[in-house]
C-alpha cells in the first residue's frame, strides 16, 4: 500500500513538474486592465477627450452654456440632525464647524452633480486647515455661508472661476475644459 501511495504521488509530482516546464509562457496572452494606467508621476492618467468639429461645438453651444452657468451657483436647503455654521472665501479662507447627525437630506445645486445628496460628515477647521465633508465639493474661489439649526439648514454660494469659463465659453474658449 505504501508503494502504491508512493507511486502515485511521484507520478503527481513527475507530471506536474513536466507539464509546468513544457508550457510556454511567452507567447500568452496577458490581461490588461481597462482602467487608465498610472503615469511616473502616481496619478492616474486621465482618457483623452475625443475633439468635436466646428459643427458640433456650435450644436453643443447653448447646452455647454447651461452647464457653465450651473457650475457658478451653489444653493441647498437641508433636512435632517445636523447643527453648525461655515463661511467660506475661497478654498484657503474657510472657516466653521457643522455636524450632521447621523444624515441630513440636501436638495439643490451642487454644480454638474445630482441634486440630490445625503451628507453625513463634519466639517471643522479654520483657513487651510478646514476639514471639508467629502460629501460637499467646493471649488477653489468659492464664497458662500451656510448654517444648520437642529433639523434645518441652508447654504448658498458662487464659484467666481466659473464666472470666467461662462464668459470664455460665450466666445468658444473652454480654460476648464468641462465643455461635452
Amino acid at each position: 500500500m505504501k508503494k502504491f501511495k508512493f507511486i502515485i504521488l511521484f507520478s503527481f509530482i513527475f507530471f506536474s513538474i513536466f507539464s509546468f516546464t513544457s508550457t510556454t509562457y511567452a507567447n500568452d496572452e496577458v490581461e490588461v486592465s481597462p482602467k487608465a494606467p498610472w503615469t511616473d508621476s502616481g496619478e492616474v492618467e486621465q482618457p483623452k477627450k475625443e475633439e468635436h468639429s466646428i459643427f458640433t461645438k456650435i450644436l453643443l453651444w447653448p447646452v455647454n452654456r447651461v452647464l457653465d452657468i450651473i457650475d457658478i451657483l451653489r444653493f441647498d436647503l437641508g433636512v435632517g440632525p445636523a447643527i453648525g455654521a461655515v463661511v467660506r472665501v475661497t478654498k484657503y479662507g474657510q472657516v466653521g464647524y457643522r455636524q450632521t447627525i447621523p444624515a441630513s437630506l440636501r436638495i439643490g445645486t451642487f454644480g454638474r452633480r445630482l441634486p440630490v445628496q445625503l451628507e453625513y460628515s463634519e466639517e471643522i477647521g479654520v483657513g487651510p486647515l478646514f476639514k471639508e465633508s467629502p460629501i460637499r465639493k467646493t471649488c477653489i474661489g468659492e464664497v458662500g455661508m451656510g448654517a444648520d439649526v437642529l433639523v434645518f439648514g441652508a447654504y448658498a454660494g458662487v464659484c467666481p472661476e466659473e464666472v470666467f469659463d461662462f464668459a470664455a465659453g460665450l466666445f468658444f474658449f473652454d480654460p476648464f475644459d468641462d465643455d461635452i
